[in-house]
């Protein structure tokens, strides 16, 4: 007799037997609800960190508000590279041109910083950095969207950016894509990628925004927690006052859909201070960072200070020196042949020796920092007070910068 079958014979079979074409499911849902470890991650629109004393402005509340990881719109520096300021790690995204408009940043301190296993700046607007993890790679995109009054060709190539940055990701990790995408998404929720704690209205910007979240399957977190207002608008306005009430909400957290439940808030913060018109976002991220092995690497030479005539002026007369030194002493080939190799290795560390990352030279100040730590306490209370204190800073400012161009 024919065996009967009651159960079926693997998942996505039928109770029949009979091998049928499996049609792919939907990625599942990521369980990280019982990860202890949680990581700070936000993004804010600096308004140029170009200005003097403004990186260390940041770092700063950084410390203060105890945050992993920053990504930072408008940040203003030229070209693209790294460089480390107070413990912390930035790396930027920038036009090397005398305006250098837009750039983007994410900023990690001292802990993250060894568990970054690459970066990659797409553009001026869009900055994609590589965090090794467990039990997922963690891939934090910065962006930053050009403005309404920008062409409808920027806000292609904008996009187009962004695609490129997701393509270098995998959908088996956890992907955080953070910025000021200049876009109202509104208080209305769109299926199960956009809640319904938006704020306002949604805008044509708004609508393209919420296309490329359904395009790739991203959650915006900070529509999705019933908060005050106060905690969900992320820009004010120019012409805002107490009387002419003037905020939106255009930036934003996504992560990939699957990993939403590894956000435990996501809520805006307007009594950090960096003196910018939008408030600091931040979210609670469910995640354990993975120790990296570190790579022997041999030292890297500025081969291009060959071309300085007094550099080069330096190492010939230390060359000729100590060779003369070792032509006199009689000690044979292969003494002689490590002496030289000594000599060589000597000169190539004092002269040559380029340092693995650019360590900008750090003149902040202690009086400064208290500085802008009173001036925060003063931001939406007594704006008089406030712009008093701004203008003391400045001056500081000016003066200690001044100062270390003369050490």
């Amino acid at each position: 007799a024919q065996q009967t079958i009651t159960t079926a014979l693997s998942s996505g079979h039928p109770l029949s037997g009979e091998r049928v074409l499996r049609i792919p499911r939907q990625p599942n849902i990521i369980n990280v609800q019982n990860l202890k470890s949680v990581l700070n991650i936000g993004t804010w629109n600096v308004q140029s960190m170009f200005q003097a004393g403004k990186t260390n402005n940041v770092i700063n509340e950084m410390k203060r508000l105890q945050i992993s990881i920053l990504g930072c719109s408008e940040v203003r520096w030229r070209g693209n590279g790294q460089c480390t300021v107070d413990d912390h790690t930035i790396f930027y995204a920038g036009v090397d041109s005398n305006q250098h408009p837009n750039g983007v940043a994410v900023i990690v301190n001292k802990k993250v910083a060894t568990k970054v296993s690459g970066h990659l700046p797409i553009s001026d607007r869009v900055i994609l950095v590589q965090i090794n993890a467990t039990p997922f790679k963690l891939n934090v995109i910065q962006a930053y969207a050009p403005t309404s009054s920008s062409s409808e060709e920027d806000l292609e190539t904008f996009y187009s950016d962004l695609d490129k940055a997701i393509q270098h990701t995998s959908s088996n990790e956890m992907t955080v894509v953070l910025g000021d995408f200049n876009a109202k998404l509104g208080n209305c929720a769109d299926g199960k990628l956009i809640g319904k704690f938006g704020l306002g209205d949604r805008n044509e910007r708004g609508e393209i925004l919420a296309q490329f979240c359904k395009q790739h399957d991203f959650s915006v977190m900070n529509t999705f927690f019933d908060l005050p207002l106060r905690r969900l608008y992320t820009w004010k306005a120019p012409g805002d006052s107490p009387r002419n009430i003037i905020r939106n909400q255009i930036d934003y957290i996504l992560i990939n859909k699957r990993f939403q439940n590894a956000v435990t808030f996501a809520k805006t913060y307007p009594g950090a201070d960096i003196r910018s018109d939008h408030n600091l976002l931040l979210a609670n991220l469910r995640i354990r960072l993975k120790k990296l092995r570190k790579r022997e690497t041999a030292p890297r030479m500025k081969t291009e200070k060959l071309q300085v005539e007094h550099v080069k002026e330096t190492i010939k007369r230390e060359l000729n020196a100590k060779l003369a030194m070792i032509q006199t002493v009689d000690d044979g080939v292969e003494n002689k042949w490590e002496g030289v190799k000594k000599v060589l290795m000597e000169i190539n560390k004092n002269e040559l020796l380029n340092d693995t990352r650019n360590k900008k030279h750090n003149w902040m100040t202690d009086e400064i920092l208290d500085m802008m730590e009173e001036r925060r306490k003063f931001k939406n209370k007594d704006s008089t007070r406030y712009k008093q204190i701004h203008k003391e800073i400045g001056r500081k400012v000016k003066g200690a910068n001044e100062t270390s161009m003369t050490l």
